[in-house]
């Protein structure tokens, strides 16, 4: 991505603090609502109320499209942004009381005080935006002028224009090296799912059984150990293996450095825009999915 765009994008983002975030509801109508928002690069943070129809739409479906921009009596002025994006919950509690402290900084010029405290991260549910498609309007650049790029994990856009979108093999490759999260969705199709893992030194994903999915790991860099039904196999670089359905399974990093995988389950089995950065932000998801 260019990075006269990118820096167009984030100047953008600073300069605004409310956007109109469209979500799907149970009948398939699209649902508009204009939210307050913060923003870390590229990643965006909004909240709403704990049983609102917002979240109930995200539960069911968590794509969403938002446009952030101002009014201008010039209409060769005009800018702003329009996102594809996936939203999910904040569970981990640092990074909600981050998002909650950041909020305020966005009305420095608020003169009174509130009439009431800030929600605790227990009071409202707080949704992490990760665009997958940004469209840059700027009409300066001549009338309807858009520019289109496409985000990749970590951040990292890249423009679009003529592209496919397609994910390639060493595009996945590349970004399982450089993966630093315990678990990252990065593609999911009809009946599979490439999922990043990344354990730390002596880390372990934790026993477990996956019913309705066969899983395939290839280890992308690190050493580990894999325990399937019982049985110890030793993994390296380049090795592939295979857990079918049902099967009892768990893989320790032991080595001394981050070990790296790429999963593959089939069918998916998590939900489209899934980020877990740490082993503790996965068995919260999990339980809050399961409560």
């Amino acid at each position: 991505m260019d990075e006269a765009i990118r820096r167009k994008i984030l100047d953008l983002l600073d300069a605004h603090r409310i956007m109109t975030v469209a979500t799907l509801r149970p009948d398939g109508w699209p649902q508009a609502t204009t939210v307050g928002y913060v923003n870390e690069g590229l990643v965006l943070y909004f909240l709403c109320g704990l049983d609102s129809q917002k979240a109930r739409n995200l539960a069911r479906d968590n794509r969403v499209s938002l446009t952030i921009d101002h009014d201008t009596p010039d209409i060769m002025a005009i800018t702003g942004l329009s996102m594809a994006a996936r939203a999910t919950p904040v569970v981990d509690p640092g990074e909600a009381e981050r998002v909650l402290r950041l909020l305020p900084t966005r009305y420095a010029e608020q003169a009174t005080p509130l009439p009431f405290p800030m929600p605790t991260a227990d009071q409202v549910r707080i949704f992490r935006v990760e665009p997958t498609v940004i469209s840059v309007l700027d009409y300066t650049q001549g009338f309807g002028h858009a520019d289109l790029v496409a985000c990749s994990a970590g951040d990292r856009p890249r423009s679009i224009e003529g592209s496919d979108m397609s994910t390639s093999d060493e595009s996945i490759r590349a970004l399982a090296r450089r993966n630093r999260d315990f678990r990252r969705e990065v593609a999911t199709g009809p009946h599979a799912q490439i999922v990043l893992m990344c354990l730390q030194p002596g880390e372990a994903i934790g026993e477990e059984v996956h019913d309705g999915n066969d899983q395939i790991f290839l280890v992308a860099k690190g050493e580990g150990e894999a325990v399937v039904a019982g049985a110890r196999h030793r993994l390296g670089k380049g090795d592939v293996l295979l857990v079918p359905a049902g099967t009892r399974h768990d893989i320790r990093n032991t080595g001394d450095k981050r070990l790296r995988l790429v999963t593959i389950y089939a069918p998916p089995h998590h939900a489209p825009g899934t980020v877990h950065r740490t082993r503790e932000d996965a068995l919260r998801a999990e339980a809050a999915q399961h409560a």
